[in-house]
Formats: structure tokens, sequence, C-alpha cells
């Protein structure tokens, strides 16, 4: 799901290091509890911080993922130095951030350089000091965290005080008390070792300078595992490499053994963690699951001996729910399951022991989704069903009680759709529709906050979910008017942000909408000229990038419709050049992905196909290709609507009318009155 950042790390690649130890401090911070508790909302921990980590020296502008990442987040934190000063990208950064966020906090670290304006080793970029409009601005304040300033520690409370509005002596303080904690919780298991320790002491101080290094260079490892390893293995593109590189990883955390402060042995869960991460999206499970088990075991050994210990505990949480989504991908249904439901207990006794913590409900929120995902692939909609309400009774309280915060209202909107998914699965259409205008709603509520351009298209996208709603009920006119407005606001985007190819699919989505339905309710000449936008546009991203699978796909629904149009102006024979294009080009898709949204595409594509074979006289062709259209979809029992629908067509076609029966009786019980499904009255 999306999240806001809690911040954007602009900085120039020459002080990348500097914007690496940023991003891993900051987000390994934990926001001291006592704060917490005296400051309703804090949250604890301040992640995910987005820092780009790509050269932008052959483009021509902010591409749409960073653009997009500027406006979901919180805060900004420029990495200053006479790099960054002179950085054509850190300071187009700071202007569009200010233009999409006026308000959000402008935080520094100054890393090199001088803050005075106008010296040439000037640290700061000209957009923090002049304005647009050419005025000057105050002189921003700056962490410093060199050794002769704020040092490294303070400098991270200065930021962090930042990104959460609290004053910094506050955040200090309670800092302070925590390591205070910390350290006496060490110096207490010293005293009860005290006189071997001394007979130890002339060793432990030769080894102190070697216990540092071998400190330092755990750090490096972690900031390697957490920064560059996947931008590193990426461009590589071998699991043989990343199975290497993770293996001497483990290894070198198995040599530092267990004798770790509870600051460190708590960043080695997480690194472990980072590790199963690359690796999960390198797409290689098993060594994922090696290093999220890995993870689960040492913190599970780290919780039994301090179980009242909450960050162990949630971390605990994190590791299970991982290895469980290994089990998902796997489609190991009882496995993620079981991983799922012990995250689901944790979370729960985080909850029972901080009731009103904001995080932990969240997590119970995230937990009620798992449940329900794995519920309805396992196909138990009713199951998934209440799993997605306790999900969104969660999320209208957070909503509810933060009003005001965007965050809210968008998981709300999201989990809302995942509930009208399910009710659809149910056939309860109406119920579906409901669920859809209730996200439609929170989608409004969280553009009243922050009309961003990414939240004015997530809106946009409730709206079409809620116009098929309506079109499955038969309500074609609330249907158009609908995608009509969905329209306005993808195209609206998409002028907002022209290199957004995903915003740009979905307009030229919406214009094959409004075609295929003007089709089916018979006005050909209003088809036209969506059906072309929808052909130019979907042929341009293709173009773009041939090995989207999503983008060819679209292509195939659009030559589709493009064949039914030309088979009701009679022009049969172009209509099967298309159609025949069409199935060709599904076929492709079908080799190399079985999505069942893909197999529906297909199972259509047969079964327009068919019917051109058929007014061409071919009755034979005709029912090969409905043949092979059926065999694109899952048995009857466990198609849902539209498959149930397109199930029933094929059925029909091919005189099958008794296997056909039950299926009509379940779209008609349902209420699904689709005109682009209808069903033929008989064979």
């Amino acid at each position: 799901m999306t999240r806001t950042y809690r911040a954007f790390l602009s900085y120039s690649h020459a002080d990348e290091r500097w914007a690496a130890w940023l991003q891993r401090s900051l987000e390994r911070y934990r926001v001291p509890r006592r704060l917490r508790q005296q400051r309703a909302g804090l949250p604890a921990r301040l992640n995910p911080v987005f820092r780009d980590r790509e050269e932008l020296a052959s483009s021509s502008d902010l591409g749409d993922s960073i653009r997009n990442a500027l406006a979901r987040s919180e805060a900004l934190v420029v990495v200053c130095s006479p790099a960054a000063a002179k950085s054509r990208w850190v300071n187009e950064e700071i202007r569009v951030f200010r233009a999409l966020a006026p308000g959000r906090p402008v935080l520094c670290l100054m890393v090199a350089g001088s803050p005075e304006p106008g010296v040439p080793d000037c640290a700061f970029p000209p957009a923090l000091l002049r304005d647009d409009d050419g005025q000057r601005l105050p002189e921003p304040l700056a962490a410093d965290p060199r050794t002769e300033a704020d040092g490294k520690r303070g400098a991270r409370v200065k930021i962090a005080a930042g990104l959460l509005g609290v004053g910094v002596d506050a955040l200090r303080q309670r800092d302070q008390q925590r390591r205070n904690r910390v350290l006496a919780a060490i110096a207490t298991g010293a005293a009860a070792i005290a006189v071997v320790t001394i007979g130890l002491a002339i060793n432990a101080s030769i080894a102190r300078d070697e216990a540092e290094l071998r400190r330092d260079q755990a750090e490096e490892l972690i900031e390697f595992m957490l920064v560059d390893l996947r931008k590193r293995l990426q461009p590589i593109g071998r699991l043989d490499v990343l199975d290497a590189v993770g293996d001497q990883a483990l290894a070198y955390f198995a040599e530092l053994g267990d004798a770790l402060s509870p600051e460190d042995a708590l960043s080695r869960v997480m690194a472990l963690r980072q590790i199963g991460e690359v690796r999960f999206e390198q797409g290689s499970l098993a060594p994922a699951l090696e290093a999220f088990t890995a993870s689960r075991d040492y913190v599970q050994a780290l919780h039994r001996a301090d179980p009242a210990n909450d960050e162990l505990l949630f971390e605990l949480g994190q590791a299970e729910f991982w290895v469980g989504y290994v089990a998902w991908e796997r489609q190991d249904l009882e496995g993620a399951g079981r991983s799922f439901e012990t995250y689901m207990r944790h979370t729960r006794e985080l909850l029972e022991r901080a009731p009103d913590d904001p995080d932990y409900q969240a997590e119970l929120m995230y937990a009620f989704s798992n449940l329900g995902s794995v519920a309805l692939e396992a196909g138990r909609p009713a199951d998934a069903l209440a799993n997605f309400e306790a999900s969104n009774d969660i999320a209208r309280r957070i909503a509810d009680e933060n009003p005001d915060d965007a965050y809210g209202w968008v998981e709300l909107r999201e989990g809302l759709s995942w509930s009208g998914t399910a009710l659809t699965a149910l056939g309860d259409l109406e119920g579906a529709r409901s669920r859809y205008a209730e996200a439609v709603d929170a989608a409004l509520r969280a553009r009243a906050i922050d009309d961003s351009p990414v939240l004015r298209f997530e809106w946009a996208q409730e709206v079409t979910l809620l116009a098929g709603a309506h079109r499955d009920l038969g309500d074609e006119q609330q249907a158009r008017a609908l995608y009509g407005d969905a329209l306005k606001a993808f195209e609206w985007a998409s002028e907002h942000d022209p290199g957004n190819a995903r915003w740009q699919r979905e307009a030229w989505r919406a214009h094959f909408r409004l075609a295929e339905l003007a089709l089916a309710l018979g006005a050909h000449e209003g088809a036209g000229p969506h059906l072309d936008a929808a052909l130019e546009g979907f042929d341009q991203l293709v173009s773009q990038d041939p090995t989207n699978l999503k983008f060819r796909l679209d292509r195939v629904s659009v030559w589709r419709i493009d064949a039914e149009r030309r088979l009701a102006a009679g022009e049969i024979e172009r209509a099967l050049e298309r159609a025949l294009q069409a199935r060709a080009e599904a076929g492709a898709v079908l080799r190399q992905s079985e999505a069942g949204t893909a197999r529906l595409e297909g199972a259509m594509t047969g079964e327009t196909l068919g019917r051109l074979r058929l007014a061409l006289g071919e009755r034979d062709k005709a029912e090969s290709a409905w043949l092979d259209a059926l065999d694109m979809l899952p048995p009857a029992a466990r198609c849902d609507l539209l498959e149930a629908a397109v199930r029933a067509r094929l059925l029909l076609h091919l005189g099958r009318d008794g296997e056909a029966a039950p299926l009509r009786a379940r779209l008609e019980e349902s209420g699904f009155r689709d005109p682009v499904f209808g069903l033929p009255e008989n064979s």
C-alpha cells in the first residue's frame, strides 16, 4: 500500500555518503515513548524516508517518480554543501517541493562549506535563499553533523525534532534519558562480573581499538545492506551474485556473535530483514526466506531474554509478516495464514500493552487486511469480507481521531475498495456499490486536506470503481457520468505531469470504458472519439515500453472493442483482422502471465472472434475459437461474476444451454445487468 514519506532527502551525489547516513539514522531512530505519551500523534519511527539513488545528469526534468515522492513527503531535508549549492537538481527539488507542498517544513543538514550567502563555498542552494520571485528568504537554520559542530548524534536529534515538530531540547532530553537507561542496564550486568572483568582489564584495553573498528565495520556493512546493495544488484540481474553477497553478509553477522548492545542487536535484526527484502524484490524467494527466518529467530531469542521490550516484540511481528509474505508469493496459503495469524497475535499483545499507540493500531489494521487477502485468494469471500471490515473499522477510527491527517482517509479509501471487491465476489452488487461510494467519500476527505495531484488521481480511481459498480447494476447513465468525471481528473493529472505513464494509462482506460459502454448501448458514433483516443494512447504507451504487459493487455482490450465497432458497421473482414490481431497479442501475453485479468481478456477476445467467424459462415472455426476461450476460464464453481458472464455466453454460443442455466440464474439473482456482458436469449 501507498504511504506518505516522513521526509524526502535532496542531495548532490557528491554527498551521497552523508545522505545514506542520514536516511539510515532517521529510519532507525525511535521516538522516545515518554515523549509520545505526552504528545499524542507522534509516530514511533521516522520511516519511510525517500532517497533517490539515480543520477539525473541525462534528464531534462525531474521524473514523475521524484515528483510523486515529493508530493507525498511530509518534509524536505536538504543535504547542504558547495556541491549541493551548484546542483541543478537539488535546487529544482526544493522549488518543486515548495510548489507542491507549501507550508511543509524544509530542513537542512550542512555537511560542508559555509552558511554565509555569497561566499564561494556557500553550502545553501539558491532556492533556499530566494523564492521564485527573487525575494530574499530568511537564512535557513541547519544541523551540522561535523565533529566541531553538532556532531552526528546532535544533528540527528535536530533533524528529528524538525520532522516531529517538537522542541530540540525536549527531544534531546528524552533521547538522553533513553540512552542512560540502556547504559544503566549494561552497567548493572557488568557489575555482576566485576571481579572477572578486572582480571581482563588490560586485554580489554588492548582490544578496545579492534572492537571499535569492528563496530565501524558493522555500521558500514549495515549501510551497504540498507542503501547500496539493491542499487548495485539491479543492473546485474544475477541471482547467484545476490545469493553470494547475502551469504557473505549473513556469515559476517554470525561472526560478530551475540555480545552486542541492545541497540546494535536490534540493528542486526533490521539488517537481516533488509537483506531479505532486497532478495525478495529481486525475485529470489528461497534466500529471502532464509534471511527473514534468521531475522525472526534472532529477534525471538532477544524477545525471550527481554519479553517486556515493546520494540523487540514489534520487530518480531515485522519478521513474521515477511515470512508469511514469502509463503503468500508461493501461493502457500496455509503457511501465509499461519504467519499472518502470528503477526496478528504479536500485534494484539502490543495493543494490550499500549492500547492507544497509533502505530500499533495501524499494524492491527494491516493484520486484518492480510488475513482478508488470504481468505479471498482461498475462495472464502465471506471470511475475507469480515477481515476487511475489521480493518476498515480501525481505519475509520484513525481517520476520525485525526480528521486533518490525509493518511487515515487514504487507508480507509483503500480498505473500502477491498471490501467492495469481496462483496462483488459474494454477488452483493448493491453492497459493493455502497462500499465504493464510501471509498469515494474517503478520497474526497483526503483531497480536502491535501488536494495534491496524487490524491486527486486516487480519487478518480475510486470514481472509476464506483462507475463500474453502477454499470454492473445496469445504471448506464450514472456509470457514463462517473466515467466522464474520472476522465477529466485523469486528463488533468496527465497534463500536470506529462511524463507519468501510469496517469496517462488511466486516462486512456477511461476513454476505453466510455467507448465500450457506448458501443454496448448502440451509440456507435459516441464510441468513436473515445475509442480512437484509446487506440492512439495505448499504441504510444506500448511503443515506450513493449515489456509492460499491462499496457499490451490494455491494447488488446481496445483492439477487441475496435473489432466490435467494425462488426457493428458491417466491416466484417476488417473486424476479423483486428480480432485476429487481438487474439495473437493476447496469446503472447498469456505465454508470459497467468494472471486472471489476462485469461479473462483472452476469453473475451475469443468470444468476439467466434462471432466474427460465424458471421462469415465459418461455424467450425467459430466453435473452435469459443472452446479455446472456454479453456481460459476457471470452472463454473470458481468463476467470479464477470467470468461467469463470459462463460455463460460461450456455453450458449456452443449450444450447451443446460450448463449455462445455473450461471444465468446466478447473474440474475445478483442483479448483474452490465450491458457489455449481456447474454443472448438462446443458442
